[in-house]
């Protein structure tokens, strides 16, 4: 999965912010670098569309994608009563 990929799907569900919002990009860098333990300034150097990631960085991502997932599930089936 992409640096892209990864953040217009999760960008807005974690931090409200849809992608062209005001802080968008900030958010994604912010969660890169969370997610992958990259500084934010190494995620910036990546490029302005992030296609400088390292080749292993798009499992990193695919395997937090699925945690995130799984979190969402849990939430829904198990924390909201639902």
């Amino acid at each position: 999965m992409s640096p892209e990929e990864y953040c217009q799907i999760w960008v807005p569900v974690l931090y409200k912010t849809l992608p062209g919002q005001r802080g968008y990009k900030a958010r994604c860098i912010e969660e890169l670098a969370k997610i992958t333990g990259f500084t934010e300034q190494s995620i910036k150097n990546w490029g302005a569309d992030f296609k400088g990631h390292p080749d292993y960085v798009k499992v990193i991502l695919k395997q937090a994608n699925i945690i995130n997932e799984f979190r969402q599930l849990f939430k829904k089936h198990f924390v909201d009563g639902t």
